[in-house]
């Protein structure tokens, strides 16, 4: 989820990229078959593997995680650079499964389902906390509109 921020944006477009920010955290990736990038897909929480290695040799350029993922077993002796040990053991994290398709999901819900119900729930218990209740519930309650839209609300 990436949203840029133009200049002269409308107030629902504004609130939509703050939204957008608040909730990303709440979204996380879940590997399938692994016709993904090693290198330059955000399979992992954290950050794209790129940024945690040196170099890529030009073999291993265009390799997924499913090139080097056979019997349940990672093959890292077919990459032809070495992989740092803390992002290897990330991948032993990582089961690829052929049935199932890489997704986005929600966090909160577990599934490919998003509601409303689940986004204010997760918001509420990752954002509140006593000193940020009042800001968090201005935040979502509070509309800058014009008094003659307000009226309606």
């Amino acid at each position: 989820m990436c949203l840029r921020e133009y200049n002269g944006a409308s107030y629902s477009w504004a609130f939509i990229i703050k939204a957008t920010e608040a909730l990303q955290d709440g979204v996380i990736f879940r590997v399938g078959r692994g016709d993904l990038s090693i290198w330059y897909n955000k399979w992992d929480q954290d950050e794209y593997v790129v940024g945690f290695v040196n170099y890529i040799n030009i073999q291993d350029v265009n390799m997924t995680l499913r090139d080097i993922f056979r019997n349940v077993i990672w093959h890292w002796n077919e990459v032809a650079m070495i992989i740092p040990l803390d992002i290897r053991q990330k991948f032993n994290s990582i089961f690829l499964n052929d049935n199932t398709p890489n997704v986005i999901i929600w966090e909160a819900a577990q599934d490919e389902s998003f509601s409303t119900k689940t986004t204010y729930g997760w918001l509420t218990r990752t954002l509140v906390t006593p000193r940020t209740s009042a800001s968090y519930n201005s935040w979502v309650w509070e509309f800058l509109l014009p008094e003659n839209t307000n009226f309606f609300l």
